[in-house]
């Protein structure tokens, strides 16, 4: 379209609202069975029968375009040469008026803002049930391991240093790159130097006393991935209550 070509396009989800049939281009009818026509194909995908590949495969298999009305299309084109300039120079005017980056950039602003706007006015429609995954297939994998590890590093356990451990430790291993992809779901590398030298000056420190007052579940979350990390490391070790040291 933004070349000033007529296009011809299958009448099919997305493309029907881009093409205006007849005006840009042509649209060519499009056929798949009635809905409940694919309950075992669904079946098989979730019974591991089927990968997706193969699922999406026989979906297709079932769906198609008209072809006579392709070889119509064509032929309208090939021999109107009027036809081909009309409909070619209206695509070019909604590809620049609808699909330039200054009109796309645009849009997505107004939805955001529009979208911030209903965050902040409207109540939740759907709240979250307590204590329930914020999806039933995705639970937080410390909840579904949570029996795997012979303690948690819940408040009451104590954080000790290691022998022979300085900050400068901590710069070293997160650059290494085995470490520091998982840069994005932990604290600041300076609120993580904050964790370790507090653990170096006053050891043992129990973790209640290092991630303070904080009550915000994701900031709460995220200092224990941090110290979780830490241990990881090498840089401070854990003990549960039952183990503090004299």
């Amino acid at each position: 379209m933004a070349a000033g070509l007529p296009v011809i396009a299958s009448d099919w989800d997305g493309y029907r609202d881009t093409v205006r049939d007849n005006i840009d281009g042509i649209m060519i009818p499009t056929f798949m069975p009635p809905a409940g026509s694919g309950d075992e194909l669904a079946y098989r995908h979730f019974a591991g029968i089927d990968n997706y590949d193969h699922y999406i495969g026989y979906v297709s298999q079932c769906a198609g375009v008209d072809r006579r009305a392709t070889a119509d299309a064509f032929t309208a084109l090939v021999d109107d040469g009027g036809l081909r300039r009309r409909m070619g120079e209206a695509g070019r005017k909604r590809a620049r008026e609808e699909y330039d980056w200054r009109v796309i950039v645009t849009a997505y602003q107004s939805l955001w803002a529009d979208l911030a706007e209903r965050r902040r006015r409207e109540p939740v429609m759907a709240p979250r049930a307590p204590e329930a995954p914020a999806h039933p297939l995705r639970d937080d994998p410390f909840s579904v391991f949570s029996t795997y590890p012979s303690f948690a590093l819940e408040p009451d356990c104590l954080a000790v240093s290691m022998p022979g451990i300085a900050e400068s430790d901590l710069d070293r291993l997160r650059s290494v790159r085995m470490n520091s992809y998982a840069e994005q779901i932990l604290a600041p590398t300076e609120e993580i130097r904050v964790l370790l030298s507090r653990v170096i000056a006053e050891s043992p420190l129990p973790i209640s006393e290092l991630i303070g007052a904080t009550t915000e579940p994701h900031r709460r979350a995220l200092l224990l991935r941090s110290l979780g990390w830490l241990g990881k490391m090498g840089l401070l070790r854990f003990e549960p209550p039952e183990q503090k040291s004299p």
